[in-house]
């Protein structure tokens, strides 16, 4: 029998699916809400202006290495925390109402979001640049019934 090989939706998934569904669920909404503000705005790319503002470009290249099929890496959950001082797409605000809208503790959302994040910019980005608002849509669409199922 030959193995599966390594997907960057491995990291979608875990131990408790219905929860990480809900809450990819919550991301891809967050990046989509930020995208119908503005015809012009692609918000995979303010998700990435919001790590770089912060810092940690580093994290957002190796999501996008070329030729990486895996799930990327989960980030430190402080690097989260940080970004999220200042950020557009995760807000402190944002943050603190997932943990209420889904019961978890505010670090666990962090802790979870540390995973997920990775792959849903590599999951957006599979050739590793950022690409048109249109075809955000079309991936964002594709990650929404994902996470619904």
């Amino acid at each position: 029998m030959i193995a599966p090989q390594p997907s960057v939706f491995d990291g979608l998934t875990s131990d408790d699916d219905r929860l990480d569904g809900r809450l990819l669920g919550e991301l891809v909404d967050r990046v989509a809400t930020l995208q119908g503000r503005d015809v012009s705005a692609n918000g995979v790319n303010v998700l990435i202006d919001d790590f770089k503002k912060g810092g940690f470009e580093s994290y957002v290249y190796s999501w996008l290495a070329p030729g990486q099929s895996a799930a990327p890496d989960p980030m430190p959950p402080e690097v989260l925390d940080k970004v999220s001082q200042e950020g557009q797409v995760i807000s402190t605000d944002w943050l603190a109402h997932v943990a209420v809208d889904t019961g978890l503790s505010r670090p666990e959302v962090t802790r979870r979001f540390s995973v997920l994040v990775p792959v849903v910019v590599k999951a957006l980005m599979p050739r590793g640049t950022v690409p048109s608002r249109a075809a955000v849509q079309i991936g964002l669409d594709a990650l929404k019934r994902r996470a619904a199922r």
